[in-house]
């Protein structure tokens, strides 16, 4: 495959951790790693994002750029995105509608992750590309070290899964 930008880059992919909600963009873990690895960091984390959303904006970017690694921060499982005619809904717990409930049961939380994970490992063989997976349920987040909004994790915390990712084996 032929990517559209020849450059290559890394991509961090998740939800409102990813994107770094609260701290200053030079403090987030995906600017954390890109400083170390010296690969310019694509970060596509989206606030309220789902394991639906790691595998959509992925697949609608792989084509497009050179890719060495896609560092991925799962979001919790029981998030999904609702597809309708005119736009996507991100379905959280704490929005859930009545008719939502089949989707948020553990098992077809668990189904969709693995859906989504697989086809992220099926994207990686196609488009050359390594994978490194964290989860948002890891043991990254720093006791007591929060953002502005006292809502996600701070400098501390981001810090130490910067150097998860970067000490994780394939």
């Amino acid at each position: 495959m032929v990517a559209l930008y020849q450059q290559t880059v890394d991509l961090a992919l998740g939800c409102s951790y990813t994107e770094g909600i609260g701290l200053p963009v030079d403090q987030i873990w995906p600017t954390l790693i890109e400083q170390q690895t010296h690969l310019p960091m694509l970060n596509l984390g989206l606030g309220g994002g789902s394991t639906d959303t790691v595998a959509r904006v992925l697949t609608n970017v792989c084509s497009l750029y050179n890719i060495n690694t896609v560092y991925i921060l799962w979001p919790l499982i029981n998030r999904f995105e609702n597809v309708l005619s005119d736009r996507i809904d991100v379905v959280l717990p704490q929005n859930a509608k009545l008719e939502h409930t089949w989707f948020l049961s553990e098992e077809n939380s668990k189904q969709r992750f693995f859906k989504n994970q697989t086809l992220v490992k099926q994207l990686s063989k196609v488009h050359n590309f390594k994978i490194k997976e964290r989860s948002a349920l890891d043991n990254w987040q720093i006791s007591g070290d929060f953002a502005r909004d006292q809502q996600h994790y701070g400098i501390l915390s981001h810090q130490n899964l910067a150097k998860m990712f970067l000490t994780h084996n394939e």
